[in-house]
């Protein structure tokens, strides 16, 4: 026989030899499967707080280029929307994937005694909701995700070692985090505590963080942030949630004089006066007094002095990726839990409102695979907990109401929800919440009562509840007279009580009018009774609404509003009104039982 011309017979035999182990390995991989899974990616998401869209220009203009550059290269939504534009409610969308009516979680608070039950880390808690959260099924995956979580959780978590949650085995096998480097009260960003695990001490412990440069808290979650991704094995999941840039707007040391002469952006809405149809809660609030106005521009520079550490860490972070070799297989996710106000409609710094200044926030992601793009589809918060599991390869637990953006990312065009939507209870009425924003001026708060709002790209639909606290009732044969926290009754409209311990105020469509803007008084036929509630709530309008509003974002139309700034909504036809209020139904029960689902609502 010839020898072949690569070789001689024995190499051409040890050829044919590894040709056929390889064929068989091959074989073996495709029926195994796992054999051949690639290497699931690394995910890290660096969620701000309070971070509004007017701030990324600032923040682009960083000399650490850390935003701009992942804007240069990823994806970017210009439409992406919270749940909720509150702290709490937010992240706990993020967590779960699920809308405020389906966590149960729509306010700061959870004040059991005082009534306040559906907010704060203890209702995020009391709901289960710590079970369905994508840190669980990351680290539930095949292969195990290695966990961090820093920064801020949810308002209500204290990091102190005496409370019983603050345990190594709770927080990974309960809450699905690895390491936790978690604080309570971070806004000052000096002077602070996390609870850390497992750095220094495996068991966890309080780490006092003081006033020296060093100790400012977004570098020091950068840095810890990084340590973490080197020691890291296999696929790794870190979310790191700043304080910055919400209130007192700290920047570190070195940002004290960027920006110099910088103003709170003079928009159209800046200083903007309500337009008649303006929703009640709106129509009292002062114009804005120079000194207000020259306030709001020293904290708009603040802010944005903040952007730069965050900036900084991008940048810091993604060097660390590189250097390790790590970047080619890591997604990085930039965004807010909601955005923020000043001076738009004359209101003093806040959020909580429908409007888009507040609701719609950044959202630029990079990885492999994403698109250099910027994309307009209807996107929310509740869609990035299933877009870390599909890139996690693992689901369960979570039971999301929102949609993976995977498809977006990389480039295909999915059939895509139509409208986003925002729930809000309000206003907070714990003094020591940090987003309890006042007006300074007696004659109003810029905060508004309950709200379920649509926002889609052609229009913003809003119906507000109007629902406040009973502080007191009391009747004579033909009339009961109450008392409220707040001047959120309409007169004129129709009023229940719920909550009242006396039957007899349990009442539906009576006619109300007021003595003060905090005493009404309900026509009718009553038991006389000098008694007093002090729980309960009144809602006023027929089904729970009081108010409407509706914004014209069609650019194509007569009347288009891109501002936000007239309310529309008394001029539609009157099937037009139906069928909004009936989508505002169907989202809002979305993911119960034997309703839609919260993908099927937003169609």
């Amino acid at each position: 026989m010839k020898t072949p011309r690569w070789g001689n017979i024995s190499t051409y035999y040890t050829l044919i030899t590894i040709i056929c182990m390889a064929c068989a390995l091959g074989t073996n991989a495709r029926a195994q499967g796992s054999m051949v899974t690639p290497a699931r990616p690394n995910i890290v998401f660096i969620l701000t707080d309070d971070f509004s869209m007017n701030l990324v220009q600032e923040m682009t203009q960083s000399k650490y280029h850390g935003l701009q550059d992942m804007m240069n290269e990823g994806t970017t939504f210009s439409n992406f929307f919270v749940s909720d534009s509150l702290c709490c409610p937010s992240r706990s969308s993020i967590f779960t994937g699920k809308f405020p009516h389906n966590t149960g979680v729509f306010t700061n608070t959870w004040a059991p005694a005082k009534g306040q039950t559906d907010g704060g880390f203890g209702a995020f808690m009391k709901n289960d909701d710590q079970k369905h959260t994508f840190a669980l099924a990351l680290h539930q995956a095949k292969p195990a995700y290695t966990t961090a979580m820093l920064g801020k959780y949810l308002n209500g978590y204290l990091p102190w070692d005496t409370e019983p949650y603050n345990k190594p085995n709770i927080l990974k096998n309960g809450w699905g985090w690895d390491e936790w480097y978690v604080a309570g009260n971070g806004y000052p960003e000096f002077t602070y505590d996390l609870f850390q695990v497992p750095i220094p001490d495996p068991a966890g412990s309080v780490q006092h963080y003081g006033i020296d440069p060093e100790n400012y808290m977004t570098d020091v979650l950068s840095g810890l942030a990084q340590d973490f991704i080197k020691r890291a094995k296999g696929p790794f999941f870190i979310e790191i949630a700043t304080f910055a840039p919400h209130a007192p707007y700290r920047p570190a040391y070195r940002d004290e004089t960027a920006f110099p002469g910088l103003q709170v952006p003079r928009t159209p809405t800046y200083d903007a006066r309500p337009d008649a149809q303006a929703p009640d809660w709106m129509k009292d609030i002062p114009p804005l007094a120079q000194p207000e106005k020259d306030a709001m521009d020293d904290q708009f520079r603040l802010r944005a002095q903040c952007t730069l550490s965050i900036d900084k860490m991008i940048s810091d972070i993604r060097a660390t990726l590189r250097a390790l070799g790590k970047d080619k297989n890591t997604y990085i996710f930039f965004s807010a839990d909601n955005g923020y106000h000043m001076g738009d409609y004359s209101f003093l710094p806040g959020k909580m409102t429908p409007f888009d200044l507040d609701i719609r926030v950044p959202l630029v992601v990079t990885g492999p695979g994403v698109s250099h793009q910027t994309l307009s589809e209807i996107t929310q918060t509740v869609d990035l907990a299933p877009t870390f599991t599909e890139l996690g390869g693992n689901t369960a637990p979570t039971e999301p109401d929102g949609h993976s953006l995977v498809p977006l990312l990389h480039g295909k065009n999915p059939a895509w929800r139509q409208m986003a939507l925002i729930e809000h209870h309000g206003p907070p009425d714990d003094a020591s919440d940090p987003d309890n924003e006042k007006h300074e001026k007696s004659s109003g708060d810029a905060n508004p009562p309950n709200y379920e709002a649509l926002r889609s790209d052609t229009y913003m639909y809003v119906e507000y509840s109007n629902e406040t606290r009973i502080t007191s009732v009391s009747s004579t044969s033909t009339d009961a007279t109450f008392m409220v926290k707040n001047n959120f009754i309409v007169v004129g409209t129709q009023v229940s009580i719920a909550g009242v311990s006396i039957p007899q105020f349990n009442l539906d469509n009576q006619v109300v009018t007021a003595a003060t803007p905090t005493q009404f008084t309900i026509h009718g036929s009553f038991s006389p009774t000098a008694s007093t509630a002090t729980t309960g709530t009144v809602t006023a309008g027929k089904n729970g609404v009081s108010e409407y509003g509706y914004y014209n974002l069609d650019s194509g139309s007569t009347g288009y509003d891109p501002n936000e700034l007239k309310n529309v909504f008394n001029s539609l036809p009157p099937a037009t009104k139906t069928t909004l209020h009936d989508a505002v139904v169907t989202n809002t029960t979305c993911g119960e039982t034997g309703k839609p689902t919260c993908w099927q609502a937003q169609q």
